[in-house]
């Protein structure tokens, strides 16, 4: 994932959740406000019923009240004018109690009808019980009122009077205690429903104190992970870049995902990983140019040595030649000669190692390739240093096991091959020791033009001597041109060409050298050549 899909992700999710929590939080809010309008819708017609029958209640008592008793003389005694006109007053104020009455009645009814439909409606059993029972009670004080009425309307008094009279009023006590009751059950009700409500605003007011504590937390979360995707990733490609710039190419970037820093850190690697290939090449080619330097330098002291010490015996006796070639005695003039000659070539020798080396290195040396015979080509060569190895008491051994000496080679260069060993192998072996000449059977393992290996028929002949021996870490390295050993670079002379021409002309023959050394113990050197040039 992408880091601006991680982070449109992110920013989604916060308004996801910020949208979430605002429509709980509005539903919370619109669940309480509905609470209050239900206690407040309720309430507010059930006080307006239980005024209703109070007034109703308070008119029917008064009504009664304001008959007064007849005592039954009274009822039977001829009144005087005063007195009719007192009857009279009094009747119209019968006639305006009983309009009482009756508005009461009226509003008895009023407020009856309404508590039967809150009855109805209420979901409250104990309520809708207890509204039944005011009602019921009310309905008789107001039947017990209106049959006082009209017992007084009829002119009845005494005993049946104060009958109803007591009733009446243990009915107005009842009812006037239901309705205060009512009232402090409704107000109870409205302060536990308020309570409610308050409860409902606080548990409102904590889930939007959570929501944007929630929110905070959630933005501080989100901050943090864009900052562990975009900064974080900047931080270790900064440090990373700033320990290459200061020379450490194995510093890596450690990120692993799939976004662009992920990329940008596994080309970073990449891009740090060939730098540092590129360095370790250039520190390798620097120290290669040094050991060369280094090399061109024993070299050019080795060649000065090799080519002052035979040029100065030249000169010399060539001078001494000239001072005394007619009064030296004729032997004397012959040892001069034959010294020039020696000298001559020595150099010559020098010289054509080096035209050699520089032919096989350009690809121009000239092979002529023929069948011959391995075993006296060998002979012959060896036959050279029998005076040699004679003066230093070494014995040339040698050991022949192959019953086909026949090779297909340049004799005269593998000649040069075998001179070069032997060379070597007399000069660096140790006196009254042997020097082992060996001829074996062999093969060698070519690759075809497919690319497949194949092994072939080949001949192996190996120089054993019995000298200082070849550091084990060197064994490679003295086939390079110029390279001596360090065991026998110093005292024993040489330019460290010979192997190196030795490599370049085995290779040309599609053939292998190698060397194998104990420390002072001696060192054994192997070149092995395909026995028909045709089958490489």
């Amino acid at each position: 994932m992408t880091i601006k899909n991680k982070i449109l992700l992110i920013n989604l999710t916060i308004a996801l959740f910020i949208l979430i929590m605002g429509l709980v939080g509005l539903w919370s809010a619109n669940h309480t406000q509905k609470q209050l309008d239900s206690v407040i819708e309720t309430n507010i017609p059930i006080n307006n019923a239980l005024e209703k029958i109070r007034a109703a209640s308070l008119r029917i008592v008064a009504s009664v009240s304001e008959y007064g008793f007849i005592s039954a003389e009274r009822a039977h005694i001829p009144l005087s004018d005063a007195e009719e006109e007192e009857e009279e007053e009094e009747e119209e104020e019968e006639n305006e109690e009983q309009e009482l009455a009756e508005g009461g009645k009226l509003l008895l009814e009023s407020a009856l009808q309404q508590l039967k439909t809150l009855e109805e409606n209420t979901y409250d059993n104990s309520r809708a019980i207890f509204y039944s029972q005011l009602k019921e009670k009310t309905s008789e004080l107001f039947k017990i009122g209106i049959e006082i009425i009209e017992l007084k309307k009829q002119g009845i008094q005494g005993k049946e009077i104060l009958e109803h009279k007591e009733i009446f009023e243990e009915k107005e006590h009842e009812v006037l205690t239901l309705i205060d009751s009512a009232e402090l059950y409704e107000e109870g009700l409205l302060t536990h429903k308020q309570q409610d409500v308050s409860e409902n605003l606080l548990n409102l007011l904590l889930f939007i104190t959570l929501f944007l504590g929630a929110t905070l937390i959630i933005s501080a979360a989100a901050s943090r992970h864009i900052n562990s995707v975009t900064l974080s990733p900047f931080m270790l490609l900064e440090k990373a870049a700033k320990d290459v710039g200061r020379g450490n190419y194995d510093v890596q970037v450690d990120i692993k995902t799939n976004d662009e820093f992920g990329k940008i850190a596994t080309a970073f690697n990449r891009m740090v990983a060939r730098i540092n290939e590129t360095a370790e090449h250039l520190i390798k080619e620097k120290e290669n140019a040094e050991k060369a330097n280094q090399l061109k330098s024993e070299f050019l002291a080795n060649m000065s040595h090799e080519l002052r010490t035979p040029m100065h015996s030249v000169l010399s006796f060539s001078s001494l030649g000239i001072k005394k070639c007619t009064s030296a005695p004729t032997e004397k003039i012959e040892s001069y000669f034959e010294r020039i000659n020696s000298n001559g070539q020595r150099l010559l020798t020098l010289l054509d190692d080096l035209l050699d080396l520089a032919k096989l290195e350009a690809g121009k040396m000239e092979m002529s390739y023929k069948e011959r015979n391995l075993h006296n080509t060998l002979m012959d060569c060896a036959a050279h240093f029998s005076q040699l190895s004679e003066e230093k008491k070494i014995t040339l051994g040698t050991n022949n096991t192959t019953s086909n000496n026949l090779i297909v080679m340049d004799e005269p260069r593998i000649a040069q091959v075998i001179t070069n060993l032997l060379s070597n192998a007399i000069k660096f072996s140790h006196p009254e020791t042997t020097v082992e000449l060996t001829i074996s059977d062999s093969t060698i393992e070519q690759k075809t033009d497919d690319k497949e290996t194949q092994t072939i028929p080949a001949i192996s002949l190996s120089v054993t001597d019995h000298g200082v021996g070849i550091p084990e870490d060197e064994l490679e390295s003295i086939f390079d041109k110029f390279i001596q050993s360090s065991k026998t670079k110093t005292g024993a002379g040489g330019t460290g060409l010979g192997l190196s021409i030795s490599k370049e002309i085995i290779e040309a023959h599609h053939g292998t050298i190698s060397a194998q050394s104990s420390p002072d113990e001696g060192t054994k050197i192997t070149f092995t050549l395909p026995r028909n040039l045709s089958s490489t």
